[in-house]
């Protein structure tokens, strides 16, 4: 039940942030861009166009950066967990760590392949 709230409330408040930011960008060309180009004003539709486009052209589309779901993901988590654990580490410590997850690694991709 409590997982379900959450979803409705991030889901409701990705869609809520959307229209604001399409609102914002519309907003913005409408009051810049026709008094310094001529150009036309646009319509929440061509907004919300335009802010996909800069999505896709940035490469940040699909939960990278703030706008998406990258900061709940499990890797996401347990990446910060790794550079927490490797902050208080020493420099020799820190490489004995990286080698010994190497090998665990390595050893984890041998088992998958057999």
């Amino acid at each position: 039940m409590k997982r379900n709230r959450r979803f409705t409330f991030m889901t409701v408040s990705s869609i809520v942030l959307l229209a604001l930011i399409v609102a914002v960008v519309m907003g913005l060309w409408n009051w810049i861009v026709p008094g310094i180009t001529g150009w036309g004003c646009i319509n929440y539709w061509q907004a919300l166009g335009l802010v996909v486009l800069f999505r896709l052209l940035s490469g940040h589309l699909w939960g990278h950066g703030y706008w998406g779901w990258g900061d709940f993901s499990i890797n996401n988590r347990r990446h910060r967990h790794f550079h927490e654990r490797m902050r208080h580490m020493g420099r020799d410590e820190r490489k004995a760590f990286i080698r010994d997850r190497i090998r665990s690694l390595e050893k984890e991709e041998d088992n998958n392949e057999k």
